[in-house]
């Protein structure tokens, strides 16, 4: 019996570095691809991650610098101006583009834990513009021109613009849990 088992053949380019007989499982060996399932797991765990560590940045690290006593409002007022120009692009892409590949995906796919995670992060979206928008229009419009404020805005210098920037820190630290219940849904789906 000369036959040498399925298991034990040697492919010719390994027979030539390694010896005569290798053993492996198929004659056939092809490298891991990345498939539109595990593609999209990906795009959607990365875009959720970058918006919750984003979030979790500005609840953590800026608010309490920003809200620190020995700063006064018009400084605190112009470092939540420059970083909230530059976060609110950011997160606002990073929430849209989060949900139009978790959505449709989930969908297609009848992925309900993918469905759940994409549906946070669109409710991201009216959270904002219902809760968090009018204290952030108050806040930046804030001191404004030389003429003051903007109507209705918050006054440099009075508790009320303290207490705006505390409450929109508070209103963040929610977007915040939101997009951490995101991202956990969605990384469950890679492991």
């Amino acid at each position: 019996s000369g036959k040498i088992p399925h298991q034990y053949r040697a492919e010719p380019l390994f027979s030539y570095y390694f010896g005569r007989f290798i053993p492996i499982q198929s004659h056939r060996i092809h490298p891991p691809t990345m498939g539109i399932k595990s593609l999209s797991d990906f795009l959607l765990t990365l875009s959720t991650g970058l918006f919750t560590g984003i979030a979790t940045h500005t609840v953590l690290i800026e608010s309490p610098t920003r809200n620190h006593d020995l700063l006064d409002d018009r400084a605190k007022l112009q470092h939540w101006r420059s970083s909230f120009i530059r976060a609110a692009r950011i997160q606002s892409t990073l929430a849209m583009f989060s949900a139009c590949v978790a959505i449709p995906l989930s969908v297609y796919r009848k992925d309900v834990i993918q469905l759940a995670s994409g549906v946070v992060m669109i409710l991201v979206i009216p959270y904002t513009y219902i809760w968090i928008m009018p204290v952030s229009e108050k806040l930046y419009d804030a001191g404004v021109g030389s003429g003051g404020t903007a109507e209705g805005a918050a006054e440099p210098g009075t508790t009320e613009c303290t207490e705006l920037l505390e409450r929109w820190s508070r209103l963040q630290a929610g977007r915040t849990v939101m997009g951490w219940c995101a991202f956990v849904l969605a990384a469950g789906q890679l492991i």
